[in-house]
């Protein structure tokens, strides 16, 4: 599976892109609207992707997205319109539902869904660094800090020029990455409430598992 572009922005996001009623044969057409538009991008706190709200099937929708140098757009995910818009976030009352891990270029690892009351729109998951998931999860310091080493080597093999064309050095070291994103996601698991859906996001392939 390709670790960029369009057919990474359908697998990886869009479930919550359908939640934002964009369905997956105008994810691209979106994507080109925000890359194109002369938005100014929002500042989200949790993650450094650029964040742009943009008008789109009547709606407004925050679009978190990552070009390269060369002008590729690496990926996109959509962003809960409450964490751009002022509003409380997360808002009273909810509380993470979810977490998946999964390392993506321009993006921080952690993926987070909070719930109950909120309606379609809202309910995408939101995007954290290590550094800033502490603010929504009580985890380990130890545990944070190998999980940001290993999104550091993820983001250390990024081919700024053709993003398709990046690769670990070789196949071992990108079963070895694999593998321990594998652990680091069931000590991930460990460490959070029972009840709490926990994900990994596998990289150089379609799947994603339930811890």
């Amino acid at each position: 599976m390709t670790e960029s572009g369009a057919d990474l922005i359908r697998n990886r996001h869009g479930a919550d892109f359908a939640r934002c009623g964009v369905s997956g044969d105008l994810i691209n057409k979106l994507v080109m609207h925000v890359a194109t538009s002369r938005t100014e991008a929002v500042r989200v706190v949790g993650h450094n992707r650029p964040t742009y709200v943009v008008e789109f099937g009547g709606k407004r929708i925050p679009v978190a997205l990552s070009i390269a140098a060369s002008g590729y757009v690496i990926s996109a995910h959509p962003e809960p319109l409450a964490r751009v818009d002022g509003s409380q976030w997360p808002p009273a009352g909810n509380r993470p539902t979810s977490v998946r891990l999964g390392a993506e270029w321009g993006a921080g690892p952690f993926w987070v869904r909070f719930g109950p009351g909120f309606g379609p729109g809202e309910a995408v998951a939101a995007n954290y660094l290590p550094d800033e998931i502490r603010n929504v999860l009580d985890l380990p310091a130890d545990l944070l800090l190998d999980i940001a080493r290993w999104d550091h080597d993820y983001q250390g093999i990024l081919d700024q020029n053709y993003p398709p064309d990046s690769a670990f050095p070789s196949e071992e070291a990108a079963l070895n990455f694999r593998r321990t994103g594998l652990t680091l996601a069931k000590r991930l698991a460990a460490a959070l409430p029972p009840g709490l859906v926990v994900e990994y996001a596998e990289n150089f392939s379609d799947r994603i598992l339930t811890m």
